[in-house]
């Protein structure tokens, strides 16, 4: 009886995420104040995030997962030591993004929208 428990508490838990998961990809954005913020999130669980200001343009690209259910972990994939020396380094290589709703997410206390198709 509890392994039977134990399996339907499994999968009543993933059908809950699954919705989150499948509306999670896209392009989020916030213009503010001369800084930009891009973050793309794609279906294969790889991303791109980009911040814009005067002094620089740091990007990374890597890997997304859940680590909790309303909580995503940025990877940043390895730099080479060029990259690392130039305005475009982004030197915080995992970000932690809260997902407040299906359009918005959170990074840095910085909310952003999903852009519209």
């Amino acid at each position: 009886m509890k392994k039977l428990l134990f399996i339907l508490m499994i999968f009543l838990a993933s059908c809950k995420t699954t919705p989150l998961l499948q509306s999670l990809p896209g392009q989020y954005y916030k213009n503010w104040k001369g800084y930009k913020y891009i973050l793309i999130l794609n279906n294969d669980s790889s991303f791109i995030y980009t911040e814009k200001y005067r002094e620089g343009s740091p990007r990374c690209e890597g890997k997304w997962q859940f680590i909790s259910k309303d909580t995503l972990l940025l990877k940043c994939g390895k730099a080479t030591f060029t990259e690392a020396l130039s305005s475009g380094y982004l030197a915080e290589r995992e970000k932690k993004v809260i997902v407040v709703n299906k359009n918005k997410v959170m990074i840095d206390n910085v909310i952003l929208k999903r852009k519209k198709k």
